[in-house]
């Protein structure tokens, strides 16, 4: 059907469906307006109703091939050997999908579609976010499709062309994302076998796709995945391996063909493709790092066979030289001084890393991609600290208020430009980008555009306090019935109960193990009390199940020169795995277990005497974020990325209860005092009570999704919990009785509030830690917050802060890759802890003795702070009773 006129052009949009009900109907009206339907179908792609790809196939009769199933093509972009690469729409999911289409030529060539259907099925197992991801495959007629995450970006080939060769930094992080992805590929039997600049895309680092990814990854040194998340891209040549290494039968190759592209391929692939595995990959890769570093593949010249011969033979000439006469020629690099000298080298240990990339023999190179991962952060994070570094501002100056100004309750939302902040890839999980320490990133004032009056104004704020009262009275009645109060205290009896344990403290006959948990117990039967400081000087005197721990009980295999004195236990894999960080930790209160959650959806536990690992918990389906034992220790509780809570038994492991809590990342997790309710907070900007041994939601605070709650903690007492969130903002909710409006704001922040928690005795918040890595001690006297200390340490974001047990010293962990101890009255930093990866969890001991730090690479350090108490330790301890309100 050819287009004669704008019926025509209307009569195809409908018939082929490319436009919504709600299109056609302004599209009737648009008619009269535009008598030439060119005219007609430029207006439509000025609207984004249409592609211009669209509209020329229109216009070419072939609207028929705009639609694939329930696919609609919106541009086309690039083609391949064997089909072509569209960008396209899923018409019931509204999804953005790459939709890789075979060529109608080639549907009659069985090897092509038998190569197609084995990318499909390689693509189909895989699941990483260093690799893209496949989501349909299917046929519409004589078509074949297969349907693939679409990535906004660019491919590094491309980039080159552009930039020229990269900084030494930059490339590093490149290969070492692309070495995670194949290390994925590897565990799943799949050797790619055409890996190349062309074939690696790199996510920009402003598009949401990027955002959404690297939220989640782990990050081995600050900079990682600055410049965008790096994804695998045609797995057309992958080799699917049998479990005894012998190739499939569905081998497409022939004896004597070569599979690959000549300026990368490795030398035994291009011998015999057959006997190539995952060591071709990483060859693959050494020539890819050659070419970001040097802007051309390690032997640009000659036809295909004197390539290949090359790759057999010949060393390529030395990186350093061609990549500072590349960027001495390019008229773009007016470098001069200390950047020329940083920028045009390469430093000894990446051309170490890439000497042994582009070994001939496959037995001198690294022998799996996880191996050079990790070689290459630990190079990246070296190169790192030694970069000179701007001199560091002092904080601007906060401000604190009992109540939110008014211009706090009518601003407008956050442009889409705005950094996500992570959970504990960010993921977990990675966090946005730092913003710079004295600015304070604003919000539009809509009252201070000058093209609205003075009435319009008022009229502005009376409508907008009248809504928000109506939606923070409905946020408030969300809940399902009142959060139960907790039993009102009963001072003589604790005072009884706290006696007679003093008077067993005191006696000739103890059994330490059994009065540690009496203690414990007696924490959760009186909450609300101020024992703690009290009880923490008791359990610090008492023998701890991690005493017996020895760093020479580390095996030889897991032991790293690196480790610091501190470190006397490694929990999790001995050789460490990236791509599954370990996002949270938690200890039980009796010392007796220490828990993890991690990126690979497990909860796992280890018996802190013995450090033997007991069942694993498979319940969640999306990574752990975040972790917490109920006060007595019988319950513990975790939070998802895909937005459930589960309650477990402590002891069996069994569930005793799960729901879907948020539609959104549970990023906040807390007990009241009384192990009663659980507060959990996500983000949505919500934080929800639920009842804790019903499931059943008790209250919802309000909060707005383009706020994200970022952290949350229960006030000791029970009756307020303290939530961060995206806006810089700490607000203080009273929970019983429910209000509508914070009890308490503080504004001191000029970051994400990443982190928040009380001390054991409720006087001192802790707070921030977001893009620039700043904590702020604030006082509480129960109605204000009143500023502090200012802990200015850490080069990235705070992912997680504990209280020591008597409240004296904390504890923050870092992307930074470190977890400093401070001084809680002082603000001194006491200690830095270099682990060599970032910390997404940190968690006291309740000795106070001991700390556990959950990594990026997977593991759990446990540090020894102090040496076990003297024998005599519990007959220091103040005698007699003391009287407790």
């Amino acid at each position: 059907m050819t287009i004669a006129c704008v019926a025509d052009l209307v009569e195809m949009l409908r018939q082929g469906r490319l436009l919504d009900e709600g299109q056609h109907q302004e599209l009737a009206a648009l008619q009269p307006r535009f008598p030439e339907p060119r005219a007609l179908a430029r207006e439509l792609i000025r609207r984004n109703w249409l592609t211009a790809y669209q509209v020329n196939q229109l216009f070419l009769g072939r609207a028929a091939d705009l639609v694939l199933g329930q696919y609609v093509l919106l541009e086309r972009l690039g083609e391949g050997g064997m089909g072509q690469v569209f960008k396209a729409r899923h018409r019931g999911l509204d999804r953005v999908v790459a939709l890789k289409v075979v060529r109608k030529d080639c549907l009659d060539n069985p090897n092509v579609l038998a190569r197609f259907q084995r990318e499909i099925q390689a693509a189909a197992q895989l699941d990483h976010p260093n690799v893209v991801r496949a989501f349909d495959a299917d046929q519409a007629g004589p078509t074949w499709f297969f349907a693939m995450e679409y990535i906004e970006g660019t491919d590094l080939a491309q980039l080159i062309k552009q930039s020229g060769p990269l900084p030494v930094l930059q490339a590093c992080d490149y290969v070492r994302q692309a070495a995670l992805g194949l290390q994925h590929a590897h565990e799943r039997g799949l050797v790619h076998r055409d890996i190349k600049p062309h074939n690696l895309l790199v996510a920009r680092p402003e598009a949401p796709a990027a955002r959404g990814s690297s939220a989640h990854l782990s990050r081995p040194f600050a900079c990682a995945y600055r410049w965008g998340v790096l994804k695998i891209l045609d797995m057309g040549l992958a080799r699917l391996l049998d479990r005894d290494e012998r190739p499939a039968s569905t081998m497409l190759t022939q004896i004597g063909s070569v599979m690959g592209t000549p300026d990368f391929i490795a030398p035994e692939q291009a011998r015999n493709s057959h006997t190539s595995d995952i060591r071709a990959d990483l060859y693959s890769l050494g020539c890819t790092l050659y070419y970001l570093l040097s802007g051309q593949a390690p032997f640009p010249n000659g036809t295909i066979t004197e390539k290949l011969l090359q790759h057999q033979l010949d060393d390529p000439e030395p990186v350093e030289k061609v990549r500072r006469a590349r960027l001495l020629e390019d008229s773009s690099a007016h470098l001069t001084g200390q950047d020329a000298c940083s920028n045009l080298g390469v430093p000894a240990e990446v051309r170490a890393v890439l000497g042994r990339l582009l070994m001939k023999s496959p037995e001198n190179r690294y022998q799996t991609p996880a191996e050079l991962a990790d070689v290459l952060a630990e190079v990246a994070a070296d190169l790192e600290t030694k970069r000179p570094r701007r001199p560091r501002l002092a904080p601007s100056d906060p401000t604190i208020v009992a109540e939110p100004p008014p211009s706090d309750r009518f601003r407008l939302a956050p442009s889409a430009a705005r950094p996500v902040p992570s959970s504990a890839d960010a993921v977990t999980a990675g966090p946005p980008r730092r913003a710079p320490r004295t600015q304070r990133v604003q919000r539009p004032d809509l009252f201070r555009r000058r093209w609205l009056g003075s009435q319009t104004r008022g009229r502005l704020i009376v409508c907008s306090m009248l809504l928000l009262a109506v939606l923070s009275g409905r946020a408030v009645e969300q809940g399902r019935q009142p959060v139960p109060p907790s039993p009102p205290p009963r001072p003589a009896e604790a005072e009884a109960a706290w006696a007679a344990l003093l008077a067993r403290v005191h006696g000739a006959q103890v059994d330490r193990d059994k009065l540690r948990k009496e203690l414990v117990a007696f924490r959760a039967a009186h909450p609300g009390l101020p024992y703690a400081p009290r009880m923490a000087d008791v359990l610090a005197r008492l023998p701890s199940p991690l005493d017996s721990l020895q760093a020479s009980g580390i095996p030889k295999t897991e032991r790293q020169r690196w480790f610091p004195p501190a470190l006397v236990g490694v929990l999790g894999e001995g050789r460490p795995f990236q791509s599954v960080p370990a996002l949270c930790v938690a200890f039980s209160p009796d010392g007796d277990q220490v828990a993890r959650g991690g990126a690979d959806a497990l909860v796992r536990r280890w018996e802190c005497a013995s450090l033997r690992e007991l069942p694993r918990l498979p319940q969640h389906s999306g990574r752990v974020l975040s972790l917490t034992y109920s006060p007595d220790g019988r319950v513990l509780a975790s939070g998802s990325q895909d937005g459930a809570v589960v309650l477990w038994d402590a002891a069996t492991g069994e569930v005793r209860k799960s729901w879907q809590a948020h539609a959104y990342p549970v990023v906040g997790l807390a007990f009241a005092p009384d192990g009663n309710t659980v507060a959990t907070g996500s983000w949505d900007g919500t934080a929800k009570l639920w009842d804790a041994k019903k499931g059943s939601l008790l209250l919802t605070l309000p909060g707005r999704p383009e706020d994200r709650l970022l952290s949350l903690s229960y006030v000791p007492g029970g009756r307020a919990v303290a939530c961060g969130y995206e806006d810089h903002i700490v607000r203080l909710w009273d929970v019983r009785p429910a209000s509508s409006k914070p009890r308490a704001v503080y504004h001191g922040h000029t970051s994400w509030v990443t982190v928040v928690a009380f001390s054991p005795d409720g006087r001192t918040l802790v707070s921030g830690g977001g893009g620039d890595g700043t904590l702020r001690l604030c006082e509480w006297d129960g109605t204000a917050f009143k500023e502090g200390k200012v802990l200015d340490g850490h080069e990235d974001v705070v992912h997680d802060v504990a209280f020591s047990p008597d409240g004296k010293t904390l504890a923050s962990a870092s992307a930074d890759r470190t977890v400093k101890l401070w001084q809680v009255a002082t603000g001194r930093r006491l200690d830095d802890l270099s682990l060599r990866a970032a910390v997404h969890g940190v968690a006291f001991a309740p000795d106070g003795r001991h700390l556990a730090a959950a990594n990026a690479n997977g593991t759990v350090y446990l540090l020894r702070l102090a040496g076990p108490p003297p024998r005599d330790a519990l007959a220091q301890a103040a005698p007699g009773a003391v009287r407790l309100p």
